[in-house]
């Protein structure tokens, strides 16, 4: 199993030998909508030699994190590994980072943060000793191997991007009533993801397969009553704490296709 060199939450490697079951066996394409992490889209590169990856994400700086994965030489992402040794230099990036958040800069933020997530974040002792270490740059190294694969894309998620034997991943954020700013750049209007689901399969002749994986509730469970719904268990390890253990919570596959 491949890990991502981010911390993201909501990041679905250990679901990932779960959700591959339900992707269509004759397409040799993934459209990953809402990369994030990159755990399914990366695995599935790593899985599949021959395949091929288009990668989207609306947040410019992850985007540009992963371009710089895939382009920037391995000899310098080894250099820069150096500077895990280095406690004075990764906080001085954090607090001071260059404009526009270049990748190293990114990624400090990402791993030395309380909030992982959080571009502006607070510096945590804890997360720098815990969380930046060579594995890091290790894994970095794996990624730039699989994403010369990819194409890496900065857009809202959409379908214009249709590619022969290609079909559509999506894993957007949680439905959660009630929660503000789930979506980093605005409230996701899981209603209207719904809908252009249905309008590009209901298309005549269309040949468009997507799977979604979504928390299960009530309202997720309306707007796709009329696709294939499956459940698969995972483990929610955020509530994993002195006064809470962790729990097992349901997901949902949901496709607009059945294997034959």
């Amino acid at each position: 199993m491949l890990i991502s060199p981010l911390r993201y939450s909501g990041g679905k490697s250990r679901l990932y030998k779960q959700i591959k079951q339900y992707f269509p066996k004759d397409k040799n394409i993934m459209i990953d909508l809402f990369f994030g992490g990159g755990s399914i889209g990366l695995n599935w590169l790593n899985e599949n030699p021959e395949h091929n990856l288009l990668a989207n994400d609306i947040n410019k700086a992850l985007i540009n994190f992963w371009e710089k994965v895939r382009d920037v030489e391995k000899d310098k992402w080894l250099k820069m590994s150096e500077i895990v040794n280095d406690y004075e230099s990764t906080k001085n990036h954090f607090n001071n980072p260059r404009l526009n958040l270049n990748a190293i800069d990114f990624l400090i933020k990402n791993k030395c943060s309380f909030n992982p997530l959080n571009e502006v974040g607070t510096w945590s002792d804890r997360a720098f000793k815990e969380n930046f270490n060579k594995s890091t740059f290790e894994r970095i190294i794996k990624c730039k191997e699989l994403l010369q694969r990819a194409t890496i894309t900065c857009e809202d998620y959409h379908f214009n991007h249709c590619y022969e034997n290609s079909f559509y991943y999506l894993d957007p954020p949680y439905f959660i009533e009630n929660a503000k700013k789930l979506y980093k750049f605005g409230d996701f209007n899981h209603y209207e993801l719904a809908k252009n689901l249905k309008e590009i399969s209901s298309l005549i002749g269309s040949s468009i397969q997507w799977v979604l994986s979504i928390n299960d509730c009530k309202e997720i469970r309306e707007l796709y009553k009329d696709f294939n719904i499956y459940e698969i268990e995972t483990i929610y390890t955020s509530s994993n704490t002195k006064s809470n253990k962790c729990k097992k919570i349901k997901e949902l596959i949901i496709t607009n296709f059945k294997e034959s």
